[in-house]
């Protein structure tokens, strides 16, 4: 996966809007298409959902993700999630506007079993990585 070109705005609202990004709140931006795209990583849906769900536990201070979840007594699927932050200011003023989020590395285990009785899950271990790496410096808009 390259870098993915965002087109930056004023608001986080309409960044997030004009992108097709996941918008958390007013500062904190999500880009989950690694996870949309089906030919970079293939988690099932509601096992995508938890590593959404998890990402508001995401901060400027803290961009590693632990998720885990049992969905019933046959299935369940944890993982760590890394991101790389953008954070942008405002040219005029300095001031911080809002962070985009790009999920740059997943490691992702889908676990079953056939039987209540199982002592072990069966495991699916899938892995993504991005070749993006960190910014050198803080986007001005």
């Amino acid at each position: 996966m390259e870098f993915k070109e965002y087109k930056y705005y004023a608001t986080a609202e309409k960044t997030a809007k004009e992108n097709g990004l996941f918008l958390l709140d007013k500062e904190r931006i999500f880009d989950f298409s690694c996870l949309v795209s089906k030919n970079l990583i293939d988690i099932p849906e509601r096992e995508a959902e938890v590593i959404i769900n998890e990402a508001k536990h995401i901060y400027n201070s803290n961009t590693t993700s632990f998720y885990g979840k049992k969905f019933d007594e046959f299935s369940a699927c944890d993982g760590t999630a890394k991101y790389i932050k953008h954070k942008v200011y405002s040219k005029k003023t300095g001031k911080f506007k809002y962070t985009i989020f790009m999920l740059a590395k997943l490691n992702h285990y889908s676990k079953s079993c056939k039987h209540v009785y199982d002592q072990y899950y069966d495991i699916v271990a899938s892995e993504f990585r991005s070749k993006y790496t960190e910014p050198m410096a803080d986007i001005e808009i």
